[in-house]
């Protein structure tokens, strides 16, 4: 029996341009991985760190109209 595979390194916080830019590179490696498998879970956490650091960074206006 294999013993199981060990779980992806967890996505740390983006802190500042530098990491950012880091981590675009990372997912433009990593797109188009599938669903399910350990780059895709490693593509979905990056995108939610850049999603994060994107929205802190560059705020969008609330725009009620």
């Amino acid at each position: 029996m294999n013993p199981p595979s060990p779980a992806p390194d967890p996505v740390q916080p983006i802190r500042d341009a530098v990491e950012h830019e880091a981590a675009m590179a990372e997912a433009s490696i990593l797109w188009g991985a599938a669903l399910g498998t350990d780059e895709g879970h490693s593509l979905r956490a990056l995108a939610t760190a850049i999603d994060a650091y994107e929205a802190r960074t560059y705020p969008m206006a609330n725009e009620a109209a």
